[in-house]
């Protein structure tokens, strides 16, 4: 990869992204090259950079590469997640519960199709998932580590038990970035899922259900959203 970057002392999950010089492609369109760097741990000498190509005309990323390093960013490896497969990766996640298990999100040329790769070693090797739907972005649970919501790109709101492998739908019309697991010290049961979705009158309502019964009995509320922080995990 030429010279190694110097990641210094980033904390977990720390998201660092340099845009480079713009660039354009041999037919004049513009192209964006964009990095992100993680670090997955301070006890971790492992570091993954992602390296993507967006084209700025079509609002997509075109071209991406992964790459891991295991001490400390001295040398790195450019990771094959499918030998003799263009893979175009948008994002990657880290649990916040264990840093060993990534999720990443891979888009096919034609954006028409998903599919997660995941792993469960700190990306030393990755398993291919199918996705049944279309991912804006995912959020791990806080303490459980294979537990994550997916909010897709037509306002739905998904939830996988196994890190991704086979999900459920939970609601639709789902407002983005209006959803949130259980709040420690707040709710009892942990598979609480807090979100703001709109009614079938096209109102706005305050949500909160369990995560195995709550496409089919939901609860709600007429209460505001409540503007509680919250630390995203993602990542790319």
């Amino acid at each position: 990869m030429g010279r190694s970057p110097q990641p210094g002392r980033q904390g977990p999950g720390v998201q660092i992204t340099r845009l480079l010089p713009a660039g354009r492609t041999e037919s004049g369109d513009h192209k964006d090259p964009q990095v992100s760097l993680i670090s997955t741990s301070f006890n971790s000498s492992v570091i993954l950079i992602l390296t993507k190509y967006y084209h700025a005309d079509m609002g997509k990323v075109l071209e991406s590469s992964l790459w891991r390093s295991s001490d400390f960013g001295t040398t790195y490896t450019k990771l094959t997640l499918q030998p003799g497969v263009t893979t175009v990766i948008d994002n990657f996640y880290i649990c916040p519960a264990n840093k060993r298990k990534i999720i990443l999100v891979s888009s096919s040329l034609g954006d028409r199709e998903q599919s997660l790769f995941l792993s469960t070693d700190e990306g030393t090797t990755f398993q291919k998932y199918p996705v049944p739907f279309l991912v804006e972005t995912l959020l791990f649970h806080p303490k459980e580590e294979d537990k994550v919501l997916a909010y897709t790109k037509d306002s739905k709101l998904y939830v996988s038990s196994d890190l991704g492998k086979k999900w459920t739908l939970l609601q639709e019309r789902v407002t983005k970035d209006h959803v949130f697991w259980a709040v420690s010290g707040v709710d009892d049961d942990p598979n609480l899922v807090h979100m703001e979705a709109q009614d079938l009158s096209g109102g706005y309502r305050y949500y909160t259900c369990l995560i195995h019964n709550c496409s089919a009995q939901p609860t709600h509320s007429t209460l505001p959203w409540p503007h509680r922080p919250r630390v995203p995990d993602r990542a790319g």
